[in-house]
């Protein structure tokens, strides 16, 4: 894990531990990416790591992380076809701004 990453995980890391039930594994990255996805960010804002880091922060804060998978869910359901392009936007975001040594 590098530097950016480590500190995400320092960042989110409470929150996402507290918004976990007892007895859950917490995956970082998929909570990252599943906040991404339901974020307000869009690919024409060509977001700067700053801009990732803050969306993800704030929709985690906002929706927790259940309330981010439920509407990532949501969206596959409605519109499978937008919400897979925008899941290999996130993915690609995700593993460009902190994966990527």
């Amino acid at each position: 894990m590098n530097t950016k990453a480590r500190e995400l995980v320092r960042c989110f890391g409470p929150a996402l531990a507290l918004a976990a039930r007892p007895g859950d594994r917490l995956d970082v990255s998929g909570a990252w990416r599943e906040a991404l996805f339901a974020s307000a960010l869009q690919p024409s804002d060509a977001p700067t790591a700053e801009a990732v880091t803050q969306a993800i922060g704030s929709t985690l804060r906002r929706f927790g992380i259940g309330g981010c998978a439920g509407r990532m869910a949501q969206e596959f359901g409605d519109h499978p076809e937008a919400a897979a392009e925008r899941m290999r936007w996130v993915c690609g975001l995700v593993a460009e701004t902190w994966l990527v040594a």
